[in-house]
């Protein structure tokens, strides 16, 4: 039986009192689910720390019945990103630390039902499917700026804990490992991608890196997950890991700038599933007919980690 994964990313309950995807992704029927940051939005632009706009957007998104549905229906991780750790681009390592503390107790309070095996920490992983490792990163908490004189985007001990998840020497692999990220590898804004932190990516290019065979034989065939950006799109990086973003499950299209343009012709409803069979894996992304990068399907051969040609 074929083991499916919905992933999303980007939820402002606050102006979405409508959100079809989310009877879509329960009738798509996913053994697990990935919420990959702003799953509410403090602010869509500016630098103002407003908590209660942050708090009243939890408790929108969470009255809107269909999200419920799908929570409590769906195992389900969560982590965030800028827009639910403060305002937009908000670096935690940068922030005032009661500030960044009181979003995460926000977080923390509303998203505890979510799996984590590695509390207090947001980062941590799941094994429960058959074959695939999760590994859920925290992008946000310890980041600096990338063009910080040494820049961080994980911190010195999520560091060291993921390249452990990723050792074959340390710890058992399976099958496919899956990575989720709030923000794009290579996708997203200049100076903002995990590809602009150097060190960071450069480790994650070397332990992803296609290599044939078995999970027992070092074999490695890995997707990179992340949202942010308010579009579908789907990425092959040449050390052969993909990269799947899907963003937008509630929100607005990008260039979408002023709260007078909110309206249902900017809507974005954007998600994606992943579909694991027995010698393809199927990317789908998922979307209204507006949205920019929207519904498509990518075909990945298992075997030798390939994607087919559209």
């Amino acid at each position: 039986m074929a083991t499916k994964i919905a992933f999303v990313s980007c939820a402002y309950g606050t102006y979405r009192k409508t959100q079809p995807a989310w009877e879509d992704i329960l009738a798509a029927k996913p053994d697990l689910l990935l919420m990959l940051g702003d799953n509410a939005y403090m602010s869509w632009y500016g630098s103002t720390w407003d908590f209660k706009a942050l708090e009243d957007c939890y408790r929108a998104q969470f009255a809107v019945k269909e999200f419920r549905v799908v929570i409590e229906s769906v195992p389900t991780l969560a982590i965030w990103d800028d827009h639910d750790c403060g305002p937009d681009d908000t670096l935690g390592a940068e922030a005032p630390p009661q500030y960044v503390a009181t979003t995460r107790e926000m977080f923390d309070r509303w998203f505890g039902f979510a799996r984590n095996n590695n509390r207090p920490h947001m980062y941590c992983t799941y094994d429960d499917l058959p074959e695939v490792k999760i590994v859920m990163l925290d992008i946000r908490t310890y980041r600096t700026s990338s063009k910080a004189a040494n820049p961080t985007l994980l911190g010195d001990a999520q560091e060291k804990w993921l390249w452990k998840q990723l050792d074959p020497a340390r710890t058992e692999q399976k099958r496919f490992n899956i990575i989720g990220s709030g923000t794009g590898f290579s996708v997203g804004k200049p100076e903002h991608r995990v590809a602009d932190y150097r060190s960071v990516a450069d480790g994650i290019r070397s332990r992803l890196a296609f290599h044939p065979g078995s999970a027992g034989s070092l074999g490695r065939r890995a997707l990179f997950l992340a949202g942010d950006v308010h579009y579908n799109k789907f990425v092959s990086h040449p050390e052969g890991f993909h990269e799947a973003i899907s963003s937008g499950v509630a929100c607005f299209i990008r260039k979408t700038y002023t709260e007078d343009e909110f309206v249902p012709e900017r809507y974005a409803d954007n998600w994606g599933l992943i579909t694991i069979g027995d010698t393809q894996i199927h990317v789908d992304f998922h979307a209204n007919p507006h949205t920019t990068g929207g519904a498509s399907r990518r075909v990945i051969a298992i075997e030798d980690w390939t994607v087919a040609k559209k």
